[in-house]
């Protein structure tokens, strides 16, 4: 991607930054904001969150544009959902030993503490939110996918095990009102299925999405409304899917990206995409263009 003339873009939704760290070294030599994945998340207002050197969760408030430091520390990434429909913002991690933890915005300005939903997962987790429920998804240690669900304020007991195995880390959306998930097959095709936002819904088969060569399957993002899914090619393009409309097949945005994106719908504007390129920063696509994004509070 050239770097393109720099520009502020004020966005309105909600933003999770994922900083893929590995556990010795950051990937980026900015030691202010590593490089690394994104992931959708939900929000009725625009708040970032992102990972710093030390790995601990940043959190960038909408109205004062202040810098909080929510502290944990995030092996791998982190998600972000709730907000709207009356529950509560909420930001997740894989902890250092191995299982979930969450921190809730328990009234504008008020953080919760940071407390663990267990388990024992081996990637980043994914979280989405329709209706009142708060649906979180991870890979555990045994490939499988396990699921945890907040409705209204209550969690359900533990972690239940869905009959299917993947590679890599797991996307979460919507597709409606209902809950979409990606992720990378033990057979190398991208697999995805859905279920109902009701407590003791069942997930639907797993069918693969149709394949192209040249795409990386490992970091898909879905938009968490809209329904869309992106990911990066292996010519470092951004590369789109709507499963509404299977027959157009991939269609690529341009760009040139490290990492997969971010996705979310903002509801005077549409969809909402960001990617890091090369230069380690973050590109949003406007207008058919990818530019320089800077947070506008």
């Amino acid at each position: 991607m050239g770097v393109p003339k720099l520009r502020s873009v004020a966005v309105v939704g909600l933003l999770a930054g994922l900083a893929g760290l590995g556990l010795a070294q950051p990937a980026s030599a900015d030691g202010d904001n590593p490089g690394g994945v994104l992931a959708p998340a939900l929000a009725s207002t625009t708040d970032l969150f992102e990972l710093d050197s030390q790995h601990h969760v940043i959190y960038l408030d909408p109205i004062s544009g202040s810098r909080s430091d929510l502290g944990g520390f995030a092996v791998d990434g982190l998600a972000a959902a709730g907000g709207t429909s009356g529950t509560a913002e909420t930001v997740l991690i894989r902890g250092t030993d191995g299982a979930v933890w969450m921190r809730e915005q328990v009234d504008d300005a008020v953080w919760g503490p940071w407390q663990s939903l267990g388990g024992q997962v081996n990637t980043r987790p994914a979280a989405a939110e329709s209706g009142n429920l708060l649906l979180v998804v991870v890979r555990g240690t045994d490939g499988r996918m396990y699921e945890r669900i907040r409705s209204g304020r209550t969690w359900s007991a533990a972690w239940q095990p869905v009959n299917a195995r993947f590679l890599g880390a797991l996307t979460l959306g919507r597709s409606g009102d209902n809950f979409v998930v990606y992720g990378k097959g033990l057979d190398g095709r991208l697999l995805t299925a859905t279920r109902a936002n009701t407590p003791k819904a069942e997930w639907s088969p797993f069918t693969p999405v149709p394949a192209r060569s040249g795409l990386v399957l490992t970091e898909p993002a879905v938009d968490p409304v809209a329904g869309n899914l992106y990911v990066r090619g292996t010519d470092g393009a951004c590369w789109t899917f709507d499963p509404a409309k299977p027959s157009t097949g991939w269609r690529s945005l341009g760009g040139d990206f490290i990492t997969g994106f971010a996705a979310f719908t903002a509801p005077q504007s549409g969809t909402v995409l960001l990617g890091r390129g090369p230069d380690n920063l973050l590109y949003i696509l406007t207008a058919g263009q990818w530019v320089i994004w800077h947070f506008t509070a």
